[in-house]
């Protein structure tokens, strides 16, 4: 069954019969919203969405994302938002728009956004590897 907020998401879930009952979400980021769509993805990648969810636990989901460029981003944003770095040195802070992460391509502002979505624990990088773009 399908949210009500995912009415205009086009989203299909196949299960895989195998022994590890791996779950492939597949989901349209046509003229979706960055920060919607990632809470989504965030959502399934933790497991919330299964009835076994358990915080210490990976749910074997792989999460597929199609038409990543078709995704609504507002041109505000994109030159007003910053990531910042610091190098620890006196004038080591560096920073980056997302303008310049999002002209670099392949969703990289998405997996961006998606990663402080995320629980800041060592599960963070095994869960962003189970994304992946068409």
């Amino acid at each position: 069954m399908v949210p009500q907020s995912l009415s205009l998401l086009t989203y299909s879930i196949c299960m895989v019969s195998n022994a590890s009952q791996a779950k492939i979400v597949k989901l349209d980021a046509t003229n979706q919203r960055l920060g919607r769509l990632a809470s989504i993805v965030a959502r399934h990648l933790m497991g919330k969405t299964s009835a076994a969810y358990a915080p210490a636990q990976i749910p074997r989901t792989q999460v597929i994302i199609q038409n990543i460029k078709h995704l609504k981003i507002d041109d505000k944003k994109l030159v007003n938002e910053k990531y910042w770095k610091t190098s620890r040195y006196p004038g080591g802070m560096k920073s980056t728009s997302w303008a310049s992460v999002h002209a670099q391509g392949d969703g990289k502002l998405f997996i961006k956004v998606l990663t402080n979505m995320l629980p800041n624990n060592r599960q963070r990088r095994t869960m962003l590897k189970h994304v992946s773009f068409e």
